[in-house]
């Protein structure tokens, strides 16, 4: 007969390492920690987005007040551009694309909008 019976997890005198369980075990822990953490993680995300979206706009309302000062009327966005009162085109960061279809609007009354919108709920979860 084989000699199994002196291989055994009595004698492991002198044997460092850990059991197949008690790895299984320590994963399971992180498993769990990283399925209560990543919703609000992500929830972090978008609030932050919400609030740089917000910020965008009230930085192109200051330049469109400037320009209103100067001009006289209420400029377009490419009109900031144009005349260097901010660096570049300005999207919203919870857009998918960096197109024109998500910049923002300015009125005839100076009223700086968001035309992506839809996506700035604060609700969580939706």
């Amino acid at each position: 007969m084989l000699a199994i019976h002196e291989w055994s997890f009595k004698d492991r005198k002198g044997v460092a390492g850990f059991t197949i369980l008690e790895l299984l075990a320590v994963f399971a822990i992180l498993a769990i920690i990283v399925a209560l953490a990543a919703p609000r993680f992500v929830a972090v995300i978008e609030e932050s987005k919400i609030k740089a979206c917000d910020n965008n706009v009230e930085m192109i309302r200051k330049a469109a007040e400037m320009y209103y000062e100067v001009k006289g009327e209420w400029p377009q966005e490419q009109d900031l551009v144009d005349e260097n009162y901010i660096e570049r085109y300005i999207y919203c960061p919870l857009s998918n694309t960096e197109s024109e279809e998500y910049a923002y609007d300015i009125d005839e009354n100076g009223k700086v909008t968001c035309r992506n919108a839809a996506n700035h709920s604060r609700e969580p979860g939706v």
